[in-house]
């Protein structure tokens, strides 16, 4: 179509300078107008966001808030829009299921971490993740400092989510008791909640 428009562009060009002419341009301009049209459509209807969060070890906060996040999508309907996963920033649990208490206290809200395994980030985060959401400052800044410098993705910390503000944390609650992993997964639900209503609106899913 394109070639046509070119090859007979230019004889009537030749044949009618003036009024061909105009109508050989807003030809070309209204097939380059459908064309780049339906790929930004095709973009839209295939693009996944993909989201990491990150803590120190990989085994409390992280893999619980990509469990809670996870069901939250689920349960939206978007699993094929939006996936999860989760990573430490130090590497001295790699390999290690998440700990008994936090697996615990999911179960109790029905969310499901027992099969997940603790892991480092990695570069490939880098390069997939549209969003690396840490816990807590100490954590940001190592994933601030690691990222490449044209790393275009979104790194925030997970509690802005939540209602509360930019520099907002998520307790560690690996030297305490138990019940205290309760209340770190109300915390979680709440951020999980505020994020994915913001990926809804931002992402238009």
């Amino acid at each position: 179509y394109l070639h046509w428009i070119k090859t007979h562009g230019i004889l009537l060009t030749i044949t009618h300078p003036k009024t061909y002419y105009i109508v050989f341009i807003f030809s070309v301009k209204l097939y380059q107008y459908s064309y780049d049209d339906k790929i930004t459509l095709n973009q839209q209807e295939t693009m996944t966001i993909h989201i990491v969060f990150v803590c120190l070890g990989n085994i409390c906060r992280s893999p619980s808030a990509q469990g809670i996040l996870e069901k939250l999508v689920n349960d939206a309907k978007l699993q094929d829009k939006i996936t999860v996963d989760s990573c430490g920033t130090a590497a001295f649990n790699v390999g290690k299921h998440p700990d008994p208490r936090a697996i615990a206290a999911c179960q109790r809200k029905g969310y499901s971490i027992e099969q997940q395994i603790a892991r480092q980030i990695t570069p490939t985060d880098y390069q997939q993740a549209d969003y690396i959401i840490s816990m807590d400052n100490i954590n940001l800044m190592s994933v601030k400092a690691w990222a490449p410098d044209d790393y275009q993705g979104e790194l925030s910390l997970f509690m802005r989510y939540g209602g509360g503000s930019e520099f907002a944390q998520v307790p560690d609650p690996y030297y305490h008791e138990a019940n205290q992993f309760d209340g770190t997964i109300a915390v979680l639900e709440k951020a999980a909640k505020g994020l994915l209503a913001h990926l809804r609106e931002n992402h238009q899913l």
